[in-house]
């Protein structure tokens, strides 16, 4: 999303675009992985893995949509908050990884 910004897009087209560039690398990770999944022969972990992926795309639906509807409402700023949420995040990984 911060290079869309660079490149002068809008917010909501730069998160939509960052979505849209994740999708086939989603799609060829699972393409990839699911076969080992199920060679392996461990039935019950394919299928939690597969209830896990079918939720995680859920609520990755309602985060990107919940998303769209923030930049539609607050553009000018609309960053900041999740701007600051991560440096603090990364800052306090950074500290407790190399304690």
């Amino acid at each position: 999303m911060t290079a869309g910004f660079w490149m002068g897009l809008k917010h909501e087209e730069a998160a939509r675009f960052s979505m849209l560039l994740a999708t086939p690398i989603i799609a060829g990770a699972s393409i990839l992985e699911i076969p080992k999944l199920i060679k392996h022969g461990s039935h019950g972990l394919f299928l939690t893995s597969l209830t896990g992926g079918l939720f995680a795309g859920i609520f990755a639906y309602i985060a990107v949509f919940i998303l769209m509807r923030w930049f539609k409402k607050k553009e000018i700023s609309a960053m900041k908050p999740f701007a600051y949420y991560c440096w603090i995040v990364g800052g306090l990984i950074l500290l407790t990884r190399f304690i």
